[in-house]
């Protein structure tokens, strides 16, 4: 339960600059959750008498090193990001930029709080977000003075501790925000968006031209985050390999005998560990867009600026997040990592077979907790959710078959043109009889692939080209 207080202006000096200052952000966004009374925002900024003595300043380089970190608090990678935001986005904070002590957060904390939430007003943030920026001054407080037992600690703990209380009450809803519902697409959209740029692509008649590159990126991109269960943004800096990485120090994508993508997750993201996915037992579609990706537009990087094409230069995580959100621009969405993420899970979840071991499994592969999938990701439709009409294939949990649609459109609209291909063929190489009809089967029955072995496929040369026609 959140912890009471007294009544707010008993705790306030309301003739104080910065006081009047709050005050006036509380009446201006008074219905901000914010300012909910169990939260009890404004004692943060009741002034402090009792100060225990400073052990030791907190140097920036040192935070970023990761050498205050312990077994118990790992949290130094984050702690700094906030450093970097607070110097890059509060006014009264940007002169400490060149400043590696880090005594001016403690000195000015006020000010800090005060700044720190008109930022988050004005940009309508997710109250998640401001808790996480409260526990990062909460830290600095705590490495400064080694200790927790005074006034401003318990201020800042107090909220911190009423934030997570009103946020997991709220999450246990199951029930997105207004901001999560700008950000919301449903599931069978992604997919239907990753099936339109699959077309897309393999329509180019010329894979070297600019807009055959752009698409194949934007392609690879969604199919990377709706194929397979989604991942968070590690997979906006990975790499392709022909040689095994698993260890190193980066995250790729290990192009296997040239036939088999494995997806080499090896930084440790949210004290997750390092997964290792075979993507060509979870979904053949991504493993076979990844392979002819990498063959088309040889790169180290997966994902290219495509300013420079054809020059492969690697573009930057922040970057991807605005290509992603212009891919899904047509829909009136602000798509993100985490909105998919969440579209995923909520998708998944509203099997009635689903299985704790298939929720599992989910957990492993998103890198994530059960109790983020059940209680933060999975969200209920409230109202019925309009669809465009076209035709959605439903994903199976552990492979999402996208595939059987794209065959089967391309060939319904090119059969013809198949039909006197493989004519044509015949007439050449004198193809055995069994042969015709096995290319006729697979290329008239997406299932059928599973009917068959390799070592068939291998006995009468058969293939798969890029635009998933049998040959």
């Amino acid at each position: 339960m959140p912890i009471k207080q007294r009544p707010i202006l008993e705790l306030l000096d309301v003739n104080d600059d910065i006081t009047k200052k709050v005050l006036l952000l509380q009446e201006q966004n008074k219905e901000n959750e914010i300012f909910n009374d169990e939260i009890n925002i404004l004692i943060l900024f009741k002034e402090a008498k009792d100060k225990p003595e400073q052990k030791q300043e907190i140097d920036i380089d040192d935070l970023e090193a990761r050498k205050y970190q312990t077994d118990k608090s790992k949290s130094d990678k984050n702690i700094s990001g906030t450093i970097k935001f607070i110097l890059n986005n509060l006014p009264s904070f940007k002169q400490y930029k060149e400043t590696k002590s880090l005594n001016y957060i403690l000195e000015n904390r006020r000010q800090l709080l005060l700044e720190l939430l008109g930022y988050y007003l004005k940009n309508n943030l997710k109250i998640t977000t401001f808790k996480s920026r409260l526990n990062a001054i909460i830290r600095v407080h705590y490495l400064s003075y080694n200790d927790k037992d005074f006034t401003t600690y318990h201020q800042l703990g107090t909220v911190s501790d009423n934030l997570s209380y009103l946020i997991n009450l709220k999450e246990g809803d199951n029930k997105r925000d207004e901001r999560e519902e700008r950000n919301h697409l449903d599931f069978r959209i992604i997919l239907q968006r990753q099936t339109e740029l699959y077309t897309e692509f393999n329509s180019y008649k010329n894979k070297k031209s600019q807009n055959a590159f752009n698409t194949n990126q934007d392609l690879v991109l969604v199919s990377l985050y709706s194929l397979i269960p989604t991942l968070r943004r590690e997979l906006f800096s990975l790499k392709f390999s022909k040689t095994d990485q698993e260890g190193a120090d980066d995250d790729y994508i290990y192009i296997k005998d040239d036939r088999t993508i494995i997806l080499q997750l090896n930084k440790v993201v949210k004290k997750h560990k390092a997964i290792t996915i075979d993507v060509s037992k979870e979904s053949k579609l991504l493993n076979d867009i990844l392979i002819n990706s990498y063959e088309e537009y040889p790169r180290e990087y997966v994902f290219a600026t495509k300013k420079q094409f054809p020059t492969m230069k690697e573009i930057k995580p922040n970057g991807l997040s605005i290509r992603l959100k212009e891919i899904f621009k047509k829909y009136g969405k602000n798509v993100g990592i985490n909105s998919i993420r969440s579209s995923y899970i909520s998708h998944q979840l509203k099997k009635p077979n689903i299985t704790y071991n298939d929720q599992k499994h989910l957990k492993d592969r998103m890198r994530t907790g059960i109790d983020m999938i059940i209680g933060n990701y999975r969200k209920i439709d409230t109202n019925d959710v309009i669809l465009p009409k076209i035709d959605i294939e439903e994903p199976k949990l552990n492979a999402i078959e996208a595939e059987r649609i794209a065959q089967k459109k391309y060939y319904e609209n090119n059969k013809d043109k198949i039909a006197e291909q493989q004519k044509e063929y015949r007439t050449k190489t004198n193809n055995p009889s069994y042969r015709v009809k096995l290319l006729r089967k697979l290329n008239t029955d997406s299932e059928y692939i599973n009917k068959t072995s390799k070592e068939i496929l291998d006995k009468y040369n058969i293939i798969q080209n890029s635009e998933g026609v049998y040959k």
